[in-house]
């Protein structure tokens, strides 16, 4: 697929260096938008950990999902069966990272007009499945991560808008739309659906600019198990792959 192969050429990932790309007055406006805005209302009665392994029944989607049919695909402890086309690899955020892992599905690649190379899977479509780290080590340059907000780690502007890979999420500008409990292998993970905003850097003096666009991130949290899955391409049937997974 596509996908698969552009994202076989990924090198390590963590913060993607945009800032130090549009210059100091940028990082300061840059900056300043990162840290606004970011409290939802309702948001903070989320933070308290669901346990993984619930005595309430898992409350099912409204519509139902057929269960899926494909080839098995192990990502640590949890196995997923799914269509043929997909592949796991490590992200190598380090050079002992075995634990954090993308999944690409069939499709191609978004790569930007002026990709300076890095870390392909940020552009092609698939999941992340994040085992390591939950908080920022000093070695990947990520952020810790909080369930009361999306996940975006990044330290600089280098989150990638799906739906147009010139642009960037801000950090800041996002609305939670959906959450509550979502089964994952018969363990109750935290679901969130968040809507981000998209932004483009400039040179003018502004910095950054407002584009309109936005993209949904949902993701799937154990917070015990250690295990965050994050999609923002939308991947058909995985809501069903995951409630059928198996744990070993």
């Amino acid at each position: 697929a596509a996908g698969a192969g552009a994202a076989a050429g990924a090198g390590a990932a963590g913060s993607g260096g945009v800032l130090a790309a549009v210059g100091t007055k940028a990082a300061v406006a840059i900056t300043a938008t990162a840290v606004a805005g970011t409290t939802i209302g309702g948001a903070a009665a989320y933070r308290a950990a669901q346990p993984d392994h619930s005595s309430r029944p898992v409350t099912a989607p409204t519509t139902a999902r057929p269960k899926p049919s494909g080839v098995p695909l192990r990502i640590g402890r949890l196995t997923l069966t799914v269509p043929a086309g997909w592949r796991s690899r490590s992200l190598g955020l380090t050079k002992q990272d075995t634990a954090n892992h993308n999944v690409t599905t069939p499709g191609a690649c978004r790569t930007p007009k002026d990709w300076p190379g890095g870390a392909a899977w940020k552009y092609c479509p698939g999941i992340l499945v994040i085992t390591k780290p939950w908080s920022n080590d000093g070695r990947t340059g990520w952020q810790t991560f909080r369930r009361d907000e999306p996940w975006a780690p990044e330290t600089d502007v280098s989150h990638v808008c799906p739906p147009d890979t010139d642009l960037f999420y801000g950090g800041g500008d996002f609305e939670l739309v959906r959450s509550g409990l979502r089964p994952i292998g018969g363990r109750n993970a935290e679901y969130r659906e968040w809507r981000l905003s998209c932004i483009r850097l400039t040179s003018g003096p502004e910095m950054i600019q407002k584009t309109g666009v936005s993209f949904v991130q949902r993701w799937w949290c154990l917070p015990q198990s250690k295990f965050l899955i994050v999609d923002e391409w939308n991947t058909p049937n995985l809501d069903a792959i995951l409630a059928n997974a198996t744990w070993t």
